[in-house]
């Protein structure tokens, strides 16, 4: 009390405590608001929170598919493009199997370089714009390891589709055309 937050933390020893601090704490201050996990999944905020996280999850769902679908898109012009290439390595002896090992190691190659770049680039906003602002507390949790792995398994999800339709655009009959 007194720090000037508009807030207070309390701790319990054990989780089993939560409800019961949390019911005395609402007949000791019942003008207060708590904002608690489990108020948030108990209380007054249970049907907000309930609504947000579902809206949350769909949300990262779409967004998951649409940049799958972009990157494969991106990965089959990308093939396209270099189409006359894999064809003079076809042509040459190069078997099926090491033309998809190219295509899946430029692929991979772009997804790593791509997620790199853009932990960098947060990085940096968040260090030099972002924390100077209110906003920056919502970042914060940005890095933690259990962000990061969903951040891989977006890409796990995206790498095999992108090969996948990547290497259905590798026919011979295509490659022959290539050379004319």
């Amino acid at each position: 009390m007194g720090t000037g937050k508009t807030g207070m933390l309390i701790v319990t020893d054990s989780s089993a405590d939560v409800p019961t601090v949390s019911k005395q704490l609402n007949k000791l201050f019942p003008k207060y608001q708590q904002k608690s996990r489990y108020a948030l999944t108990h209380g007054e905020f249970a049907a907000s929170y309930n609504k947000l996280l579902t809206m949350l999850i769909v949300g990262v769902l779409i967004l998951t598919g649409l940049l799958t679908l972009i990157f494969v898109f991106l990965n089959r012009q990308l093939i396209g493009a270099r189409r006359k290439e894999l064809a003079i390595l076809y042509s040459l002896g190069y078997s099926k199997t090491d033309v998809v090992k190219i295509i899946a190691g430029g692929i991979i190659s772009q997804f790593v370089g791509i997620y790199l770049g853009a932990t960098l680039i947060v990085y940096l906003l968040k260090t030099f714009l972002l924390d100077r602002f209110s906003y920056g507390a919502m970042f914060t949790s940005l890095y933690s390891f259990s962000n990061q792995i969903v951040i891989v398994i977006i890409m796990l999800i995206a790498i095999p589709i992108s090969v996948l339709w990547g290497v259905s655009s590798v026919k011979k009959k295509k490659f022959i055309e290539s050379l004319r």
